[in-house]
């Protein structure tokens, strides 16, 4: 098992390309630059964890709000086989 992040999380789509192009579904005006934020701060706003979900699943690997949520929550740690 390993301690969950955003970045762990950010880090399994092939690139920071694609993660832009599933939250495209949520803002089209959203720009690369802010894929480029969630690194840095290792943070991702919640208005976009379903995005992520849905891209996650057509691009055939599972993220789970659940994941998402526990990566966010400072209180406690979300643990992935």
């Amino acid at each position: 098992m390993r301690d969950l992040s955003p970045i762990n999380i950010l880090s399994r789509w092939p690139d920071r390309a694609s993660i832009h192009a599933d939250v495209l579904t949520v803002d089209q005006k959203i720009q690369m630059v802010a894929v480029h934020r969630w690194f840095s701060r290792n943070s991702i706003p919640s208005k976009f964890w379903l995005a992520l979900v849905e891209g996650a699943a057509k691009r055939g690997f599972k993220v789970t709000p659940e994941e998402l949520a526990g990566a966010h929550d400072g209180r406690r740690r979300c643990k992935a086989a």
